[in-house]
């Protein structure tokens, strides 16, 4: 009953606020709230496929936490999940051949028991050809996961581990569901970000403090085979001070990092630093942004000319969405006006993920219900100029 009147309430309200718009769109889904988009995959025929929570695509009550969008923003109906997930979905992982590897801490997905890991097709049925053994991580809850150029996948989250305790934890799967046992990693403290080079080596991020018993400051990277990169961890010395969440790569291969910090190796960056690609801290990476100390940017994404997407939880300069030049310095040419916002259905307003478009658009989402003074739930579309 709670859900079918928070639908209704949604839908009065986003039909007013359509009515009230002065601009026509090219990327208008209509979900109805309360609304939380945690994740979002882009596909090469720039259909996305989003993860979270929401109770209605169209005028359609919705359940199951997956759904993929055409271009325009409407529902693909070719993309049938059923019932879906039973719980919370994380993160969403494409892999090379278009199926779908799914993260989260539900128990059954689509009726079938699922161990918060399981591969979709493309059409959104469950591939049965990948089978993770009953038992193995019961109880488990996956937050982040990435696909392997080989088919394999990587999974960070909370996982009951052999002692029966809940920690958090790394696991590589085989391209068949089965867990790598030849990848073995040891985790103290929480991984919340977890990126893969272009040569297949492993950036983890997060609340790190040791892995496989060696000393890491909250940023470390992994050989391919699990392996920690020493001289990596060696160059980056004292690394952030807080939370990293985020990473992405600019074309010479440098490493965009973003997170809750004020400092990184001792000098003053401020939620966004640039390491070299051999873990030094580049110290010609502009720190001028002037972020909030509680403010944090959640996601990152680099753009084709080296600019710089940020997003997350932070009033200054812009409320939530940024764009900074290759260099660090605030990109003016980029106005997001009035920035993302919440209203009564969001508590608090947050960009959590971001993907681009092959014409250079950004998409953003998360627990949002305003872009510039115009409604936008959960997920939008921002022009090069950062119009809507």
């Amino acid at each position: 009953m709670l859900k079918k009147i928070a639908f209704i309430l949604a839908l009065v309200c986003s039909i007013i606020a359509g009515k009230a718009q002065t601009h026509d769109v090219s990327f208008a889904p209509f979900l109805s709230g309360p609304t939380e988009i945690r994740a979002m995959v882009m596909q090469p025929d720039e259909k996305v496929i989003i993860a979270g929570d929401f109770i209605a695509i169209g005028n359609t009550p919705f359940e199951g936490g997956i759904a993929r969008l055409n271009a325009d923003g409407s529902i693909d109906n070719t993309f049938d999940i059923d019932s879906g997930a039973n719980s919370i979905v994380f993160d969403l992982a494409l892999q090379p051949d278009g199926k779908l590897i799914v993260a989260g801490q539900f128990t059954e997905f689509n009726g079938q028991s699922a161990e918060g890991l399981i591969r979709l097709n493309e059409d959104g049925s469950v591939d049965g050809s990948f089978n993770i053994s009953p038992g193995t991580f019961t109880g488990s809850s996956f937050r982040k996961v990435v696909s392997q150029a080989d088919g394999k996948v990587l999974a960070v989250g909370f996982i009951i581990g052999s002692n029966g305790f809940t920690e958090p934890g790394i696991i590589r799967l085989n391209e068949d569901g089965s867990l790598d046992t030849s990848f073995d990693v040891q985790l103290e403290g929480f991984p919340q970000a977890i990126t893969l080079q272009p040569d297949g080596k492993i950036l983890l991020g997060g609340t790190l403090t040791k892995i496989n018993s060696v000393s890491t400051p909250r940023v470390v990277r992994l050989n391919t085979d699990g392996t920690i990169d020493e001289t990596f961890v060696t160059n980056i010395g004292d690394g952030p001070d807080s939370d990293v969440f985020d990473f992405d790569f600019q074309s010479d291969g440098k490493i965009i990092t973003v997170g809750r910090f004020s400092l990184f190796d001792g000098l003053a960056f401020s939620k966004v630093a640039r390491l070299n690609a051999n873990g030094t801290l580049d110290a010609t990476f502009e720190d001028n942004i002037g972020f909030n100390s509680g403010n944090y940017i959640e996601a990152v994404e680099v753009l084709g000319d080296d600019k710089i997407i940020i997003a997350g939880n932070f009033q200054t300069p812009e409320r939530r969405f940024m764009r900074l030049n290759s260099d660090g310095t605030r990109d003016m040419g980029f106005d997001p006006g009035e920035g993302f916002e919440g209203h009564e259905f969001a508590v608090t307003a947050n960009v959590i993920d971001v993907a681009v478009r092959p014409d250079g658009k950004v998409l953003a989402s998360g627990t949002f219900t305003i872009y510039d003074d115009e409604h936008v739930l959960g997920i939008a579309l921002i022009n090069t100029d950062g119009s809507r």
